[in-house]
């Protein structure tokens, strides 16, 4: 993001960092039902360890899914909406969910960086400027993310909670 590693680093205060472990049964009619709805992780970033002989991780990309096929021996790494809002939009968390298989079980472990819900979230301003004008507000890690769990997984509808409402654009 154009800037010394240390500077994000100290944006997180201390390293926090939750771990979540996910079992996904064999599912008779997986066309039907979901592993974990659509939704972006609140986290700066997600590192996944997943099962490497079964799909289950899907990305939208470009209003499409796409199923994610398994590395042997690697772990996915999703850019999360703290990032996203440090960097003005320009990185984008990434929309994902689960979904399941008929014939196999499915296990995956995510490891979320987060920062201390005292830290204040926004762009930094050298991501700022006449061409990308501020798109989030000021906002407590704490209080970002409370807010969405409150709600309901439905993909990036979330991060509305950071978004700033109207941009006056002077011509």
């Amino acid at each position: 993001m154009g800037m010394e590693k240390h500077v994000l680093l100290g944006q997180h205060k201390e390293l926090i960092q939750c771990l979540r472990s996910n079992y996904y049964p064999p599912c008779m009619a997986p066309e039907k039902v979901l592993g974990l709805s659509p939704h972006s992780d609140t986290s700066t970033i997600t590192i996944l360890m997943q099962d490497d002989d079964v799909i289950g991780l899907e990305i939208r990309h470009k209003g499409n899914w796409v199923p994610v096929t398994p590395i042997s021996d690697a772990l996915v790494v999703n850019v999360g909406d703290t990032i996203e809002i440090w960097s003005n939009g320009k990185y984008k968390s990434v929309e994902h969910r689960a979904v399941t298989n008929k014939n196999k079980r499915r296990t995956s472990h995510a490891s979320f960086l987060i920062p201390r819900d005292d830290v204040e979230v926004e762009p930094f301003d050298h991501m700022i400027d006449a061409q990308n004008p501020k798109m989030y507000q000021k906002v407590l890690y704490g209080d970002y993310l409370r807010q969405s769990m409150k709600r309901k997984m439905d993909g990036k509808t979330h991060t509305d909670v950071a978004k700033i409402k109207e941009q006056v654009i002077e011509k």
